[in-house]
């Protein structure tokens, strides 16, 4: 009889921790019912967002790009970076970082103006091996041997001259 009971507790005391263990360990969504003490479930990434490519050209008497932009200064406590993105998005994936005082050839605004398709050397300079200074006549993505994306216009600024 003895061994019946100790027996009925083990099971009883082991099913208790694992039903306990499990309710720990299982994340499950807070609703109005249960008092907010649930753990909540992390949001979902956002969709993804499809690169757009940056485009340069479409008319014959003028660069293919239309000037140059400065990555301004960021306030002390920031990242001191910009994100290239592959598209004009928040949610599109960042390709590359531009520290403050790089520069770049601004090729195209998005429909929203926010954003600022560029072209620019690894290191953030400019230069002729980008080949966005003679007239490109079509539009047309860029596939020179410059890297090329999409920066935030509120983190840039025009580069004089």
């Amino acid at each position: 009889m003895r061994i019946a009971i100790a027996v009925a507790l083990l099971v009883i005391l082991l099913g208790g921790a694992f039903m306990l263990g499990h309710k720990l360990g299982t994340p499950s969504r807070v609703s109005a019912g249960n008092g907010g003490n649930a753990m909540q479930v992390p949001p979902q990434s956002p969709p993804a967002v499809a690169p757009r490519p940056v485009r340069i050209g479409g008319t014959a008497d003028a660069p293919a790009c239309a000037g140059a932009v400065e990555v301004a200064p960021f306030p002390a406590e920031g990242d001191n970076f910009l994100s290239v993105r592959a598209a004009p998005d928040l949610h599109a994936l960042e390709i590359d970082r531009l520290t403050p005082g790089a520069q770049a050839y601004l090729c195209e605004h998005a429909q929203d103006e926010a954003w600022l398709g560029i072209v620019y050397k690894e290191g953030g300079t400019l230069g002729d091996a980008c080949g966005v200074s003679a007239p490109v006549s079509t539009q047309q993505a860029y596939a020179g041997a410059c890297r090329a994306g999409w920066v935030s216009r509120q983190y840039v600024q025009p580069v004089a001259g």
